[in-house]
């Protein structure tokens, strides 16, 4: 009895020692790994990027890697709302000044059009409806201006992001023999990366002017009538966003899918063949095979998820403007709404709904990234 317990304890104190072993070479592999990959370039981008855009974002690419592989990277749910609040209400003192004009002005215009109508007719009516109307045009334009510019610079910044970490996962689904998948995703990253963000920025985002120019000119007078204009804009925008994004994405999902089982195949198939076809040492080569797919496979995640805070810290920042500046619009189409005639309470709601095409453009080009990156951390995870 004494003898079958000793046995016991003795095997116990093996499977740990070979367990600790087993997590010293994974460690070992890891860093040996992460020395040889290429991260000048992506650093170099971290570096450039602002305070703002880096958002929750601290350390370099590298630390953070090492966090998320060691699991010490842990997302702080309250730190990140704080964030969240802290820019929401910056947002919020930055645009009242702007609204709260266009309540005064519309005011103005609805008093003087009341005393105008009992004194002088319609005709100076007509004049400060026209004056206060291109104020808060060019109010609105002004802010508008700046939100496009800081949507293209959202837009750049993402296409230069998946020009930097797409290189990097594929290189390291190579190493981990997928061939397949990197022949089948380098393709689509690539049109993703430069032809999709190119378009999305010189041919859909345009409608957002035009878009904005047809309400100016459809609500300045009962005269002229371009709703149907505005409303095939939307349509069109919508359209085409909507086409290349569902387009991309089907074919990405199902090439993808159907890559990523033939490798996991094509690896099962190679560990087996060492495994039983090696003599002697085949068993040893396999784990070995496997220790080393293995802490490449931590790699490409941990590169995935880095790169995905980066996207969170890049796209915050201007969706929380967009958004405040449009439900503002609204309030103070509301608010106006008893105080002035139809027309202008029309053209700043109208106002309003044109900032949905850019946050349209933000959001897809980013879902569609984590979507690419997704499928890019699901490669090769099964061996």
């Amino acid at each position: 009895m004494i003898v079958v317990f000793i046995f016991f304890l003795s095997n116990i104190n093996q499977k740990v020692c070979y367990a600790d072993s087993i997590e010293i070479s994974l460690l070992e592999n890891i860093e040996g790994q992460l020395e040889k990959l290429d991260l000048t370039e992506i650093e170099r981008y971290i570096l450039s990027l602002t305070s703002e855009n880096q958002g929750l974002f601290e350390g370099s690419f590298l630390d953070n890697i090492k966090k998320i592989i060691n699991g010490e990277n842990n997302f702080d749910y309250a730190t990140f709302f704080s964030y969240i609040v802290g820019v929401l209400f910056n947002d919020i003192l930055e645009f009242i000044p702007a609204l709260a004009t266009i309540v005064i002005i519309c005011i103005i215009c609805s008093f003087f059009s009341n005393i105008s109508s009992e004194r002088q007719g319609d005709r100076i009516n007509k004049v400060v409806y026209f004056a206060c109307y291109a104020l808060v045009a060019v109010i609105i334009f002004s802010v508008f201006k700046g939100l496009l510019a800081s949507c293209i610079s959202v837009l750049s910044s993402l296409q230069t992001q998946m020009q930097l970490v797409f290189p990097i996962l594929l290189t390291l689904i190579t190493s981990l023999g997928s061939v397949v998948s990197v022949s089948t995703f380098q393709p689509a990253v690539a049109l993703l990366s430069s032809v999709i963000v190119s378009c999305i920025s010189s041919i859909i985002l345009p409608l957002f002017i035009f878009s904005y120019v047809f309400n100016i000119v459809g609500n300045m007078s009962s005269n002229v009538k371009l709703e149907k204009c505005s409303k095939f804009l939307s349509s069109l925008f919508k359209w085409l966003l909507g086409s290349v994004f569902a387009i991309f994405m089907a074919v990405l999902s199902l090439q993808g899918i159907m890559a990523s089982v033939t490798d996991s195949i094509s690896i099962k198939t190679t560990k087996f063949a060492i495994k039983n076809y090696i003599p002697l040492v085949g068993s040893y080569v396999s784990d070995g095979l496997g220790l080393i797919l293995a802490s490449g496979v931590l790699i490409k995640n941990a590169v995935g998820l880095t790169g995905l805070f980066i996207l969170l810290g890049t796209i915050v920042v201007p969706l929380i403007e967009i958004v405040v500046f449009m439900l503002g619009l609204k309030l103070v189409s509301a608010i106006i709404e008893p105080l002035s005639n139809n027309a202008m309470s029309n053209f700043i709601y109208g106002s309003s709904k044109c900032l949905n095409m850019l946050i349209a453009c933000i959001v897809s080009v980013a879902f569609m990234y984590v979507i690419t990156v997704g499928l890019l951390m699901c490669t090769s995870n099964i061996f």
